[in-house]
């Protein structure tokens, strides 16, 4: 509901033909990267009680283990993402480029 409810709030400002607000994109990328390193947890868990099925590339499971570290490979999901959140939680400018 988290990443939803940030999606909702941003998709409803862009629809009004106004910009997110920071606080607004803020709230959406720390929801994104929890839902991500959530569902990081979650494959992580299903891939280790799969056992051995699990490291075959015909297996679904392998191939969500390795699709969700890929997720999670990426440049907007690092840690100096989620502190530009907190930046702008606090009411300072976000340093990231594309924030």
């Amino acid at each position: 509901m988290l990443l939803l409810d940030a999606l909702g709030d941003v998709w409803a400002a862009c629809t009004r033909g106004t910009p997110p607000t920071e606080q607004q994109r803020a709230r959406l990328w720390g929801a994104s990267i929890h839902a991500a390193r959530t569902a990081k947890t979650i494959v992580t868990s299903m891939y280790e009680a799969a056992g051995t099925s699990a490291l075959y590339n015909g297996c679904l499971i392998e191939r969500a283990h390795r699709d969700i570290h890929a997720v999670l490979q990426h440049g907007t999901m690092t840690p100096a993402i989620l502190e530009d959140v907190g930046r702008v939680r606090f009411g300072i400018k976000p340093n990231y480029p594309l924030f």
